[in-house]
């Protein structure tokens, strides 16, 4: 199974950092702005435009 370099540690290393960060400057915690990504986004894998 061949898999590409910068996905051998996670695939969405950076999407956590960039989440804690902006949790972080929101005063919440990276888990319910995870939820709430989630919900909007569709999470990893999910389209990249807010479900209406």
């Amino acid at each position: 199974m061949d898999t590409p370099p910068h996905q051998t540690e996670s695939p969405n290393a950076f999407e956590k950092a960039f989440l804690r960060s902006f949790a972080d400057s929101l005063g919440t915690s990276y888990e319910q702005l995870r939820i709430e990504w989630l919900q909007l986004y569709g999470g990893p894998g999910g389209t990249a435009e807010p479900n209406k």
